[in-house]
């Protein structure tokens, strides 16, 4: 199925990474411009604070608040730049800001003082979101035994179950009975090769079908030694480049936890080895190859048991050394749906708030969620401790 979430860099986004490079040392002074469509903002220098580097491009005309942060890595002054609200032309895309190549360190600003091969990058970096009506979920159905195993399972959607479903049971096999678990002709199953006993079903169906239930599998007819069948979520991540070009790093960000970058040449055990480092993972494993197939795909699927994360949540976010011609990082929960956030703003601290969500699609809305409670911290600082007094 299709990926339902990336981000890529384009010439229109309101997201933007700016990087300073030099060779040879550190630069002590010297500044520069950057361009946004015809406007230059003032000199800018080299070494700019968070602060200074806002004030420059809020003074352009049209810009309103922006967010910036700054990073100094390994001699590289790394700065993302979040435009806030829409570009009055274009549609309200804001175009990538630019360097004013006649005054980086020349012309109207002071010129570079340490250093060698001065180097400006700037990458607008936008998210993409697609596929979300009519998604698909994707799980893993995965067979495993000390010994050889044998017997069979059932497969259960809600209050629906299949008929036994052997253990040597083909790909065709699998998808007609979910098919007709599921009351669709949209289920999609391969079967790929693993390297215990056992066996490995990828499924993706359709959200609409049987109320999207979840399925789960009851393997009490399963023979083997500590035989043992389940279904768990699958996690796919992909990179790629219109001329196969890519390089650079991201992460995987899974309820606000980060891994380390990682490359986008990363080898399958590198990606599992820092899945592993997040809290609330279980065992992480990838899929094998396509029965037939002869190697692996160079995508990153991943078979995951999630403690306490929700996968739903996860986001991949590529580093401001991403590189290469339309480079792109795509990325499908277990649901197809990337998560939906609400911002509350104006709520008044240790005051008590109730709230709860509605779906809605062009026949009305659905049933509420559980209602949550919310109470905003206060900033106040919390009383002394250890207070003495001497003479």
């Amino acid at each position: 199925g299709d990926l339902c979430g990336g981000v890529h860099l384009d010439e229109f986004s309101s997201m933007q990474y700016l990087t300073l490079s030099v060779e040879s040392g550190l630069v002590s002074s010297g500044s520069y411009q950057l361009m946004l469509d015809n406007q230059s903002t003032t000199c800018i220098p080299f070494d700019a604070s968070e602060t200074q580097l806002k004030a420059a491009i809020q003074d352009l005309a049209y810009v309103g608040d922006i967010d910036v942060t700054a990073k100094l890595s390994g001699g590289e002054y790394e700065y993302t730049i979040d435009f806030q609200g829409d570009y009055p032309f274009g549609g309200g895309d804001w175009p990538a800001l630019s360097v004013n190549v006649l005054h980086f360190g020349k012309g109207d600003c002071d010129p570079f003082v340490g250093g060698a091969n001065h180097k400006a990058t700037i990458l607008p970096v936008r998210d993409e979101t697609t596929c979300v009506n009519g998604s698909l979920n994707t799980v893993a159905i995965v067979a495993s035994s000390s010994t050889p195993i044998g017997g069979s399972f059932l497969i259960s959607c809600g209050y629906r179950s299949t008929e036994k479903v052997s253990m040597n049971s083909s790909a065709s096999d699998v998808k007609s009975v979910l098919s007709e678990l599921l009351s669709s002709t949209d289920v999609i199953v391969t079967k790929h090769v693993t390297e215990m006993n056992g066996a490995t079903w990828a499924v993706s169906y359709p959200r609409s079908s049987n109320d999207n239930c979840e399925i789960s599998i009851d393997d009490t007819f399963v023979s083997g030694k500590n035989a043992k069948v389940n279904a768990y979520p699958l996690l796919v991540v992909k990179t790629s480049s219109s001329r196969n070009d890519s390089s650079g790093d991201f992460r995987i960000i899974i309820d606000g936890q980060s891994t380390s970058p990682i490359s986008h040449q990363a080898t399958h055990e590198e990606v599992l080895q820092e899945m592993h480092k997040l809290d609330g993972i279980g065992l992480v494993d990838m899929l094998g190859p396509i029965e037939g197939e002869a190697s692996l795909s160079d995508d990153y699927t991943m078979i995951v048991n999630a403690h306490t994360v929700d996968l739903d949540s996860v986001q991949v976010v590529p580093e401001s050394n991403w590189r290469g011609t339309a480079p792109r990082v795509f990325y499908k929960p277990p649901s197809g749906m990337p998560p939906r956030t609400v911002l509350l703003e104006g709520l008044e601290k240790q005051k008590t708030y109730v709230a709860r969500a509605f779906a809605r699609n062009a026949e009305g809305y659905g049933p509420s969620s559980n209602l949550i409670k919310i109470v905003p911290a206060s900033t106040a600082p919390s009383p002394p401790s250890s207070v003495s007094l001497s003479f």
